[in-house]
């Protein structure tokens, strides 16, 4: 996973900086400021936000466990996530509570289960809990989020979760083997479903060491067969966390959720990066056309290092003209490469 979102970044960075160089070559300095301070910026800082949601006890948070490759948060049969969970990269372990007031508290990790339903803390004023760890999965500035249940007795909880999904990148939906796809999850995927986004949802059915290889194959088919009146070709996967955190990876169904999540992330930035494409193309006074009196103009195609290329050779082009709007109607439609 980190491979594919790392050579992504890179070349989108050596392609942003192609362009800066030939903003550079035609005076546009204010152009060149904005690829430097905003774009390249942006790009180094990006986050993407995988979401787990579910109703609780589907062991949402034993996902997120399997994900990060060990039992970081705590899990219980009562519902254990009261508040948000953000977790990112970090050196070393680490822990802090945000408040809807900007306060940050640090706290250490090991109390983290002070915050799960109906202990000391879970009554507290949190906007979330930011957690930083040493995890793979989180070295790529993927910021991994457990929510509280979907169907938790408090609204304010599932409120929270509601309002979460708009910012995901990713979102992992976390069924039951024991129950798949109950009335109530339908229920939710159709109020909800919108807002979590149609083309970056995914299903996991948990705890699929309850089946036999026969009843997986008969569950996965009945789940798909109705969330088909819901999403054309839903992605549905089964997984055994608790096999992947005993040291059972190939029995686990990990594996191939996790080059699906590596697969959606990635398309995701690359509609990230097509959108900052086009920002960069209008966003500066040098877009505006005070470069050189109206149009601007920069490759839509950079050429290889050493290849001679110069301003003026027959390459087509994005035209920025006066407002700075982007004239080369083909801006951004054959992604990365094609959009700065």
């Amino acid at each position: 996973m980190l491979e594919e979102l790392t050579a992504q970044r890179r070349e989108v960075l050596t392609l942003v900086g192609a362009l800066r160089e030939v903003a550079r070559a035609l005076g546009a300095s204010s152009l060149v400021q904005h690829l430097t301070q905003d774009v390249e910026a942006k790009l180094e800082a990006d986050r993407f936000f995988l979401v787990v949601v579910g109703e609780f006890n589907h062991g949402k948070t034993a996902l997120v466990n399997a994900l990060l490759g060990e039992e970081v948060l705590p899990v219980g049969v009562t519902p254990t996530t009261a508040v948000i969970h953000q977790l990112s990269y970090a050196d070393a372990p680490s822990a802090r509570v945000v408040r809807p007031s900007g306060e940050i508290e640090a706290f250490p990790l090991e109390s983290l289960a002070d915050f799960a339903s109906g202990k000391a803390r879970a009554g507290e004023s949190v906007a979330h809990v930011e957690i930083g760890y040493p995890a793979e999965l989180l070295r790529e500035r993927v910021v991994l989020v457990d929510t509280p249940g979907v169907n938790d007795l408090s609204l304010t909880r599932a409120d929270i979760t509601y309002g979460y999904l708009p910012r995901a990148d990713a979102v992992l939906f976390v069924l039951d083997a024991g129950q798949p796809l109950k009335e109530s999850e339908r229920e939710f995927l159709e109020k909800q479903l919108d807002r979590a986004g149609r083309d970056n949802l995914l299903f996991v059915i948990n705890k699929s060491d309850l089946w036999t290889e026969e009843e997986q194959a008969e569950a996965l088919a009945y789940v798909r067969q109705r969330l088909a009146d819901l999403l054309e070709e839903p992605a549905v996967f089964a997984v055994s966390a608790k096999a992947a955190l005993s040291g059972e990876a190939e029995k686990s169904g990990m594996q191939e959720l996790s080059q699906q999540v590596t697969q959606l992330l990635t398309q995701q930035r690359g509609r990230g990066v097509r959108r900052r494409g086009t920002a960069s193309c209008g966003g500066s006074a040098a877009a505006r056309g005070q470069s050189d009196g109206g149009t601007t103009r920069f490759p839509h195609r950079f050429p290889e290092a050493g290849s001679g290329w110069t301003p003026g050779s027959n390459r087509r082009a994005a035209a920025v003209g006066p407002g700075g709007k982007c004239r080369h109607q083909g801006l951004g439609a054959q992604g990365p490469r094609a959009v700065l």
